[in-house]
């Protein structure tokens, strides 16, 4: 029972979930289907998903590696000095989903990013920083690679 510690388990569920979102992505679509050569709707999900099933598979055989060696429930000082950012993350997350829909998508990413940054400690010139390229980053990708238009 010891082999099914540590990053087995997770890595099992991590397999699970990706290949749970992979398989309606790949009834979405994923190659082009039009003349303007525009993706599927799936291409995005399944490309993800792909990714958390090799993240997952890849965790699954280090804890078989490791037989058992690392344990999760164990929280030393530090690990408990992170929950609260940890829990701060997923409030400002779901706040982030629904100020997304009130006001432009792109303010509500650079408002989230800065937030983050922030909570994590980062130092101003590395937030506007990153942040100036996150947000860019995510522009290029979805308006000039998948051809996906956001109100703006």
């Amino acid at each position: 029972m010891s082999r099914l510690k540590g990053d087995t388990i997770p890595g099992l569920i991590l397999v699970i979930i990706g290949l749970l979102f992979l398989i309606p992505s790949i009834g979405f679509g994923i190659m082009p289907t039009t003349s303007d050569g525009v993706l599927g709707a799936g291409f995005f999900p399944a490309v993800i998903s792909i990714g958390v099933i090799i993240a997952g598979a890849g965790y699954f055989i280090k804890g078989l590696r490791e037989n058992g060696a690392v344990e999760y429930f164990y929280m030393d000082e530090e690990q408990k000095g992170n929950l609260k950012p940890f829990f701060i993350t997923i409030a400002a997350t779901l706040i982030f989903m629904l100020l997304w829909h009130v006001i432009d998508f792109f303010i509500a990413t650079t408002i989230f990013c800065l937030f983050i940054n922030w909570i994590y400690k980062r130092s101003w010139k590395f937030n506007i920083l990153f942040t100036g390229i996150f947000v860019a980053g995510i522009y290029l990708a979805f308006t000039v690679f998948l051809k996906i238009q956001f109100d703006l």
